[in-house]
């Protein structure tokens, strides 16, 4: 994890006179908002062991993680059985589940924002889930993962530019420049969704970024 504060050079020396929180403000929600559209950012969480007759478990990211919260599932895979097998459960609406199956070893789930998940069958003991998830920063987060910031700082310093270049009134205002650092920061978002898509095998087929005159 790395301190937003140490973060903000290439920012803070284009908008110069803005004030420190605003600058980690504006850092902040650019890598909440990178996080959220594209699911780039993914944690596979510590086993959750089930209960008899229990279908709702907590999403919680470890203790290496304090700062992230978990905004969607990626994969479940269950273990369990007589003898030891394990399983991928899938995801399917809820509101087809029929009440009356008895409970067993669970075979898929729903997701419950935020970071809950109910699992069907009603499990009758003990399984393990194992769940790969998507992340995003905690709203006050003063740290962000070593591992977005490695292939996606510059495009998170785009992001906090185009906040902090379309405030109005401001010595350091730039609608112009707002304009040209939103369109980068929507391209790389862009960017890190196919890449996730693609589980991050084949490499980034990079978004073309619109010009901007004529």
């Amino acid at each position: 994890m790395a301190e937003i504060v140490t973060l903000l050079q290439r920012v803070a020396q284009q908008v110069r006179r803005c004030p420190e929180p605003t600058l980690i403000q504006a850092y902040r929600d650019a890598a909440r908002q990178f996080c959220l559209e594209s699911r780039w950012l993914r944690r596979t969480l510590d086993p959750i062991s089930t209960d008899a007759n229990v279908d709702r478990y907590d999403l919680v990211p470890g203790t290496s993680d304090p700062m992230l919260e978990v905004i969607s599932v990626r994969t479940i895979v269950a273990t369990g059985g007589s003898p030891l097998s394990s399983w991928r459960i899938g995801p399917s609406d809820p509101t087809t589940w029929n009440p009356s199956v008895q409970a067993g070893a669970p075979q898929t789930y729903a997701y419950v924002p935020e970071a809950q998940v109910d699992v069907f069958p009603v499990p009758d003991g003990a399984y393990t889930l194992t769940a790969t998830v998507c992340c995003q920063p905690l709203f006050d987060a003063v740290e962000l993962p070593d591992d977005l910031l490695r292939k996606w700082d510059r495009q998170l310093a785009a992001g906090a530019l185009a906040y902090l270049y379309e405030i109005p009134g401001q010595a350091w205002s730039n609608p112009q420049m707002g304009r040209a650092n939103r369109i980068t920061f929507q391209a790389a978002i862009n960017n890190a969704k196919g890449d996730e898509q693609r589980a991050y095998n084949m490499g980034t087929s990079m978004a073309r970024i619109p010009r901007l005159f004529r």
